[in-house]
């Protein structure tokens, strides 16, 4: 079972649902209330009308039960909030402010000394508590999540913070961060000492942390960053395993250090993201059976001049024992530096599969220097368009050993196959953006299957040759809709990765070998390479 990670996780989520069966048959009994903030208010007011309004927010929050709604006027709130209390799944607690950036929240110095107030808002052991339409600005640190479940912060701006954790969730699950803006964090002053390369003071945009288990990201836009935009860490894992955390459709531009770490975990979902521009890595990989599908990588610059060494650098870095069973699969990537790199030789890293992905145009294709790589780390390269800046270029080099891809095919067949060269030809909008394929690029139907159904058989049980490809959803987004056989489709409700079983949502019937692959990808006779699907334009 991979849905969830992490020691004591289906202890958690037990004693999650049971706190929200009993929130929210209480909450059915009590009628919800509108209160009223303003920086004109008073806190002897009652705070049920404009005109009537409160005068912070810590008043409005001390009055809070299941189902209110806090309206911020616009203004500046100077001030950090603790919520202990918990709305439910029909009846959240809402903090609104006014959406178009006149909602201010700060703190003014001198910051706490206590590590949980120095947020502006520390929302404790609560849930189904829903934060949107402010600006976060200099504050020391903005929302601590903290064992709490079932909250969202949702279409905020952030801009300035004073620590290295700006936004944490801290042992949570189910939560949601949607359409903010990430401007901010901590000014960067200086280069480390140990480390001249890296940058100081360090910061994360967000850290889901501990046993944090089926969180999202989603449409978010992240600037520049000192550390990483979206971390996802355990700090101890023989103790947590973060998992089916979820970062999809964010834009990421010029962050300068690493937009998404996975320090940690089991079943990551990145997908949809566009990632561009100067930056340490992309995306740091250190987690397993990761999903990282649909995404753009793009025009990535070393950001560190080549230090400590040039293959540290590139769009992914893969590196550490536990960077095991992910599959990296229709992305583009493309006028990079370099795409795929390493920066750990003496680790067991494999089964990592990279299937129908357009490599284009990159400076360095891959480069994974683990040694025994035909045997013991054995990594794959299926169903990929692969060309780099000539028609000679070196695109794959493994250990010491650099290959075309054409010596790749012929000498390690086992290891890469099916992959073609040459130009993908792909469409860009008015904006240079990347959005399709064009009617004669050469990655229509070329792509390979995911996988293969393992047995002959029918109904809602599937069983498969690689599972790993597969997401459930973790209940915070759709299943996967997967295609068997070409013609019919399914939802995907659970994904037994090690027994190799997609749970779907409808009867199938299916022969042995039939391909599976991804609903969306699957328009034509076979998927195509890259994250686009070809639809050829209609005809008057």
């Amino acid at each position: 079972m991979v849905h969830s990670g992490g020691k004591g996780a289906g202890r958690q989520m037990k004693t999650v649902l049971l706190a929200v069966l009993c929130a929210t048959a209480w909450a059915s009994a009590v009628s919800p209330s509108d209160w009223y903030v303003s920086p004109t208010g008073d806190d002897a007011s009652d705070g049920k009308a404009p005109g009537r309004a409160f005068r912070t927010i810590g008043k409005a929050v001390s009055v809070l039960k299941a189902g209110d709604t806090v309206h911020l006027a616009p203004g500046q709130y100077a001030e950090r909030v603790t919520i202990s209390v918990s709305g439910a799944s029909d009846a959240p607690i809402t903090i609104r402010g006014s959406a178009d950036g006149r909602t201010v929240w700060t703190m003014p110095l001198p910051d706490p000394v206590r590590w949980e107030e120095k947020f502006a808002l520390w929302v404790k052991e609560s849930r189904f508590i829903v934060v949107e339409g402010i600006t976060f600005r200099d504050c020391c640190a903005w929302i601590l999540l903290d064992r709490s479940h079932f909250c969202a912060v949702k279409d905020c701006t952030f801009d300035g913070a004073r620590i290295y954790n700006c936004c944490r969730v801290n042992s949570g699950s189910h939560n949601r961060f949607l359409n903010c803006d990430f401007v901010r964090a901590v000014r960067r002053t200086g280069v480390r000492q140990d480390m001249e390369w890296a940058p100081e003071p360090g910061a994360d945009y967000i850290e889901i942390f501990r046993d944090s288990h089926a969180n999202l990201v989603e449409r978010c836009r992240f600037g520049e960053i000192n550390h990483v935009a979206v971390s996802i860490s355990a700090v101890d894992k023989t103790k947590f395993l973060p998992g089916s955390n979820i970062v999809r459709a964010c834009v990421f531009t010029d962050p300068f250090w690493k937009c998404v770490w996975i320090g940690a975990g089991t079943r990551t979902l990145i997908e949809d993201n566009t990632f561009s521009g100067t930056s340490a890595c992309f995306l740091q990989l250190e987690g397993s059976s990761s999903v990282i599908r649909y995404n753009i990588f793009r025009d990535y610059r070393d950001s560190t001049g080549g230090k400590p060494d040039p293959t540290f650098r590139g769009a992914i870095r893969i590196q550490y024992n536990e960077a095991i069973h992910n599959r990296i699969f229709h992305n583009l990537f493309i006028d990079n530096e370099r795409a795929i790199t390493n920066s750990s030789f003496r680790w067991e890293v494999y089964d990592n599969i990279f299937q129908n992905n357009i490599f284009f145009r990159n400076g360095q294709t891959v480069f994974l220097g683990f040694p025994e790589y035909r045997t013991k780390n054995r990594n794959f390269f299926f169903g990929n368009l692969m060309a780099g800046t000539g028609p000679e270029q070196k695109v794959i080099r493994l250990e010491r050993d650099e290959y075309t891809l054409a010596e790749a095919q012929e000498q390690l067949p086992e290891l890469c196959r099916c992959n073609i060269g040459g130009d993908p030809r792909l469409v860009r909008d008015a904006q240079g953006r990347y959005t399709g394929l064009s009617d004669s690029s050469p990655c229509i139907d070329r792509g390979v299957p995911l996988t293969v159904t393992a047995t002959a058989g029918k109904g809602r049980r599937l069983p498969v040759k690689d599972a790993w490809f597969f997401f459930d959803g973790a209940a915070m987004i759709p299943g996967d809709r997967i295609s068997v056989g070409g013609d019919r489709t399914a939802q995907v409700l659970r994904v037994d990765a090690e027994a190799g079983i997609l749970d779907l949502d409808a009867d199938v019937s299916w022969s042995e070998g039939e391909p599976v692959t991804l609903a969306r990808s699957s328009a034509g006779r076979a998927p195509d390479i890259g994250p686009f699907e070809y639809v050829p334009a209609k005809r008057e």
